[in-house]
């Protein structure tokens, strides 16, 4: 339940199934071009108009497993990573994209479109760039640091970002570069990526230990040259960072 002065005044409303989402547990949200939610859950994924929730279930779209991702293409498409393949959503049925059609995995963790309109696809064994006809697949034999790809990231000039499980890795339209080495960045995992105003990049790693809680990772700053990492000992709370 929502806690603190906010909820006290009634600032805060919490929805779950009763309200229409086919699972509690949400993984992502997405606001489409007409102002439209988009939540994936651990159960399917549902639609908030702004005053009801439509729930799309394994009975008018194949949907059940769990979605890990949302994003809606410039050209509508609704594209959804899950735990069972890659699938696009026209606004009536459900196209599906799995391993038999080029993908790397079928464990879909993280979308991005690039600015050529290019869909980048991130798997749990490496990644996938989706030119709108074909899938041409990435893994570490093609130089990726790390298998699993947990961000995407596009930077001004172009260059696509991988965080992986093993490091950071950057494509600049011809093939990757390892940024950072697991080692460099404490052996997390790479959870999100930011720019700042500066140019620096900032990565938030950590892994979940047996007790549930962070071992590894941290904070880490990269200027272009060298990379610094954050830790407790610098004030943070924890070292599993989870988003940016």
């Amino acid at each position: 339940l929502p806690v603190g002065s906010g909820a006290r005044r009634g600032l805060w409303h919490t929805y779950a199934e009763p309200d229409g989402l086919p699972h509690s547990s949400v993984n992502a949200v997405c606001e489409d071009r007409r102002g439209r939610l988009w939540f994936a859950t651990l159960g399917g994924i549902s639609r908030f108009d702004g005053e009801t929730f439509t729930a799309f279930t394994d009975e008018d779209a194949p949907t059940a497993s769990r979605v890990l991702c949302l994003l809606e293409d410039r050209a509508g498409y609704l594209w959804l990573g899950t735990d069972g393949g890659l699938r696009r959503f026209d606004g009536e049925k459900f196209t599906t994209f799995s391993t038999e059609d080029g993908l790397p995995d079928n464990n879909v963790l993280c979308l991005l479109e690039d600015r050529v309109g290019h869909l980048w696809i991130g798997t749990g064994n490496g990644v996938s760039r989706f030119d709108g006809q074909t899938l041409q697949s990435y893994d570490a034999r093609d130089g990726l640091p790390g298998g699993q790809i947990a961000c995407l990231l596009e930077d001004p000039a172009g260059k696509v970002w991988l965080g992986t499980g093993d490091g950071v890795s950057r494509w600049d339209g011809e093939g990757f570069t390892t940024i950072a080495t697991g080692s460099e960045l404490g052996f997390g995992r790479v959870r999100d990526m930011l720019i700042d105003r500066h140019g620096s990049m900032w990565f938030a790693t950590g892994n979940l230990g047996l007790a549930g809680q962070g071992e590894g990772g941290g904070l880490v700053r990269w200027d272009g040259k060298v990379s610094r990492r954050f830790t407790n000992a610098d004030g943070l709370p924890g070292v599993l960072l989870q988003d940016l």
